[in-house]
């Protein structure tokens, strides 16, 4: 592996450290292990700053990735804003808008929170969704596989609702408020979006960013949802997506939280040979957004972090590349 630059800020003042040394460095080793892994991509950035960069495995600096499911994490954005705008309660019954539910005793009672804590009880719907042309009205019409807000059930439908939810409220495109209201203020530029037949783009999935663009969004959540002293997302309502489910309390509102975070986080379980969950322990105050791939997304306030990381797929370990962050 090749480290292409990597960067100390101290007192002020920019210091370039020798190459020679780098491997001392525990952000050198995150990279070292990183790339040994599939990794493509790692950027670090602690307070606020960058201070930390490599590209391995044929990726370049400046290369849009996919983020798979790590562009779960966006809705947490969309949900705080509309809860701001007066557009959306977590606690309002789906079924105000999507009124094919009401008919559905079930379906009638699941809420917002439900929905964006993957508790609302959904059949995953995984590939009936993936490959529909219109993937909000079949997350609709996926059936119930457990009473709302009994269990935590991994996969796209949950997502496809909540498009829907919001494109019906809005009247208009889910992407465009965002944009609006939250990438622009922080000058966060989107590569591309995958959408479908009907053009609906896929919150639980589509995303493709440039890491220093994912980083951006990783900072205003760090910042409680300021960006150069201003607010564009209110603190006290951003917060709920750092909140604990009952039905998974390594799960928030689109953000993986710890302690105990199953070493899969794209909807399988790991297990030990006595069928134990395989889990890894990461600082208290410590979120990620996770995609298919090894892609993720790391905030931790209390070390003063935010790590980016590309990769394409591999045995890589968040539990090991955080033990080399924070040795």
């Amino acid at each position: 592996m090749k480290i292409n630059a990597w960067l100390i800020l101290g007192f002020g003042a920019l210091t370039i450290t020798p190459l020679g040394r780098a491997q001392t460095n525990p952000y050198a080793a995150a990279a070292t292990y990183s790339s040994q892994h599939k990794g493509q991509a790692l950027q670090i950035y602690s307070g606020g700053k960058l201070v930390f960069e490599d590209y391995a495995n044929g990726f370049s600096k400046g290369q849009p990735h996919k983020l798979a499911s790590g562009t779960k994490s966006f809705s947490c954005a969309i949900a705080t804003a509309a809860q701001q705008d007066g557009l959306l309660k977590l606690e309002e019954r789906v079924s105000e808008t999507i009124t094919e539910w009401k008919s559905d005793p079930q379906k009638a009672k699941i809420t917002v929170r439900q929905l964006l804590s993957l508790s609302a009880g959904l059949n995953p719907g995984k590939d009936e969704i993936t490959g529909a042309s219109n993937k909000n009205l079949q997350a609709i019409s996926q059936p119930l596989q457990a009473t709302p807000g009994t269990q935590f059930i991994y996969g796209p439908a949950s997502y496809g609702v909540f498009s829907e939810l919001m494109t019906r409220k809005l009247k208009s495109d889910p992407i465009a408020y965002l944009q609006r209201r939250v990438l622009d203020p922080i000058g966060l530029k989107i590569a591309n979006w995958n959408r479908d037949a009907a053009g609906n783009a896929s919150l639980f999935g589509g995303l493709w960013l440039e890491a220093s663009e994912w980083a951006k969004y990783g900072l205003l959540m760090a910042q409680n949802g300021t960006w150069n002293g201003k607010e564009i997302l209110p603190a006290a309502l951003l917060n709920q997506c750092f909140a604990p489910s009952a039905a998974n309390p390594a799960y928030g509102l689109t953000f993986w939280l710890s302690p105990n975070i199953p070493t899969e986080v794209d909807g399988s379980r790991a297990a030990d040979s006595r069928g134990r969950t395989v889990s890894f322990n990461a600082p208290s105050d410590f979120k990620m957004a996770a995609g298919v791939g090894k892609q993720r997304l790391y905030i931790i306030p209390s070390a003063k972090l935010v790590v980016v990381r590309y990769g394409d797929g591999g045995d890589f370990s968040d539990g090991e590349l955080l033990k080399l962050l924070l040795p």
